[in-house]
């Protein structure tokens, strides 16, 4: 481990990383759906974030250059691992990491909040298979496989539940706020 030559770096990188640890655990998260892995690519991340901090641009934000960080180490860790389960897109995924730095923190917990409630208001058969796909961890094609549905099928149902879940959570949210 390469430790920043000035100890004042020590402490400005602390301050820095205990500031946006819960916000960068949750992003990788989402990236690969599975706590155990999220505490891995974490730690790896907190690495290059440590081993690199003298390359850290001040006047930028510490979140989106650890958000950045975190993205290529989840997508090494998925690939080393050949995860092959469902995963938000690159697309989705790089949104996400931008409304998390640029949110403030009331309202990612608004957001939050309104989750349980949205999945609730989603029909059986969808609840069930945002539970199976990413509540019991399972492998598209295993789910696929066992619904006696396509792989790309469910793909594709589960790209239409994530949007409904974001626009009844921006509603909810929008709700909240009057």
């Amino acid at each position: 481990m390469v430790v920043p030559a000035n100890p004042e770096h020590s402490q400005t990188f602390t301050e820095h990383l205990q500031r946006c640890q819960a916000q960068l655990v949750r992003y990788i998260f989402v990236l690969v759906r599975n706590v155990e892995d999220a505490e891995d690519v974490f730690q790896r991340t907190c690495m290059v974030l440590w081993n690199k901090y003298d390359q850290f641009d001040p006047n930028q934000s510490f979140l989106a250059w650890a958000c950045g960080v975190a993205r290529f180490e989840a997508y090494n860790f998925l690939k080393q691992h050949r995860r092959h389960r469902a995963r938000f897109t690159d697309e989705f995924a790089r949104r996400m990491a931008e409304f998390q730095v640029n949110s403030p923190s009331g309202e990612i917990e608004s957001r939050r909040m309104a989750l349980p409630g949205c999945i609730d208001e989603l029909p059986p058969s969808q609840r069930e298979l945002l539970m199976l796909c990413y509540g019991e961890d399972q492998r598209v094609a295993d789910v696929a496989a066992k619904l006696g549905r396509s792989v790309g099928g469910v793909h594709h149902s589960l790209q239409t539940i994530r949007e409904k879940l974001m626009k009844c959570i921006e509603r909810a949210v929008r709700e909240d706020e009057r």
